[in-house]
Formats: structure tokens, sequence, C-alpha cells
């Protein structure tokens, strides 16, 4: 838990720039019944022009926990997302890394909060000599809330 909470700050950090306007809001939060890392999941997202960069922790279904790192680009409502995940078989002893691609909706509800929709996809290979490998797809049903 302490790398990831330095993983997000690093990324915060390196990203800000003289560039981006004070005035709109850089970081959001996304608590997800389904989501990027898995069925519940929780992410942050740093928000750059149209790009953004998000990062979280998750679990399929009680059982991996998942680390999803992604880039995406908006199109209007429309988001398209390209990364990597990080997935580790609750014991601590099973690691994979894969790639992951995400498509969503993002339902603007006023200017802080609004619904996910879509759907996200990858596929992990297990390093290290462990088992733990695969692929899927999930349904994304989330909700976010920006601020700073």
């Amino acid at each position: 838990m302490k790398k990831f909470i330095f993983i997000i700050y690093i990324l915060v950090t390196t990203l800000q720039g003289e560039g981006i306007d004070s005035k709109q809001h850089k970081l959001t939060i996304y608590p997800e019944l389904v989501g990027l890392g898995g069925a519940p999941s929780i992410n942050i997202e740093y928000n750059i022009n149209d790009y953004s960069i998000r990062a979280g922790i998750g679990m399929i279904i009680m059982q991996a926990i998942i680390h999803p790192m992604v880039i995406y680009k908006t199109y209007g409502i429309n988001e398209i997302g390209f990364g990597l995940m990080f997935m580790e078989d609750g014991t601590g002893q099973d690691h994979s890394i894969g790639t992951m691609g995400s498509y969503n909706l993002k339902i603007k509800l006023n200017k802080r909060i609004f619904i996910r929709l879509g759907i996200s996809g990858g596929n992990n290979k297990a390093f290290f000599g462990y088992k733990n490998s695969g692929y899927g797809t999930l349904p994304t049903i989330g909700f976010g809330f920006n601020f700073l």
C-alpha cells in the first residue's frame, strides 16, 4: 500500500505544470462497484486538458488484488484508455503484470459529480515462474467527483 501511495504522489507531483489552468479541477476520485481495478475498486485520476492518468486499487470478487495504471483520452463524453495492471493473488505469492484497455461514457451531473459507464478488458501474464495469468472483460459502473 505504501508503494501505491508513493506512485500516486510521484505521478501527481511530476505532472503539475505551468500550462495547466489553476481554475480547473485536477484530481478526481472514483469509487466503483465494478471498475478499472475489478469489483469493487477505487481510483484517483489526475486531469490534464483532454488527457488523464488514473491509478487505483481493486479486487476481483474479493480474491485477487489489482493495481491498474491507465492513460485516458477524452472525446466529449467518451473516454478511451490504455495502460498496465499489476495483480497479486491475495496471499502475496503469485504476481502478474498485464495490459488493459477501457472505454467509458462519462455523464456529468454537474461540474463536480458524474457517472461512468463502460467496459474494461485486459490480458495478464505471470512472471517469476508463477501461474496467475489470463484475460477478461468487466463492465464499469461507478461515479466520480472532482476536487482540488
